[in-house]
């Protein structure tokens, strides 16, 4: 995830690290925010995604059944959420107010008050699609989903599925937009 200002790369990896890299040429050491866990069962510490808070000051990332939030000035976890539920992978996502939103396998979207550090709601979708890509609105009312079908957006009351000719890897909300990105495997379509 790049935050807004397209000067930091957070990534995260297989062993729970968070780095910060700065994509602006000014440091060259990536930054660690979280130096991960040895845990018993491997894959349990993961970093699925990460994503920024639109003033960057916050970063999330996402493991197997858990969401962590950090401080990006200090390094410090602001909050950790657990879905409760079967490990399928979490994606996650904030929107325009600071709601981190997060979607899994088993077609759960959850929602967390980050300030309260108080779960806000869960739903669980019509369709159960395991994705390794989501993207929440910047107004948190729309996900989207690759499918092997097209994509999957999900609004606040409905469903649609918009149809493509091959399968979608990954999809991404221009910033502020309800502009989609859709990436196949040789090429990039936008929606608006």
């Amino acid at each position: 995830s790049i935050n807004a200002k397209g000067d930091v790369l957070a990534v995260g990896d297989d062993d729970g690290k968070v780095l910060l890299l700065d994509i602006s040429g000014k440091r060259t050491k990536p930054r660690i925010i979280d130096k991960g866990h040895t845990t018993q069962t491997p894959g349990d510490e993961a970093i699925y995604n990460v994503a920024f808070t639109a003033d960057g000051q916050l970063l999330a990332g996402s493991r197997i059944d858990a969401a962590k939030v950090w401080r990006v000035e200090s390094g410090e976890v602001q909050r950790e959420f657990h879905t409760g539920l079967s490990p399928t992978g979490l994606i996650v996502s904030f929107d325009k107010d600071r709601t981190l939103l997060g979607y899994n396998a088993d077609g759960n979207i959850y929602s967390w008050n980050v300030s309260l550090g108080v779960p806000m709601g869960t739903r669980l979708s019509k369709k159960a699609t395991p994705a390794q890509s989501a993207s929440f609105s910047s107004d948190g009312r729309l996900l989207a989903l690759p499918d092997t079908d097209g994509v999957i957006i999900w609004g606040v009351s409905s469903e649609h599925m918009l149809g493509m000719n091959s399968e979608v890897n990954s999809v991404a909300f221009k910033p502020g937009s309800h502009t989609l990105l859709v990436g196949q495997e040789d090429r990039i379509t936008t929606w608006s």
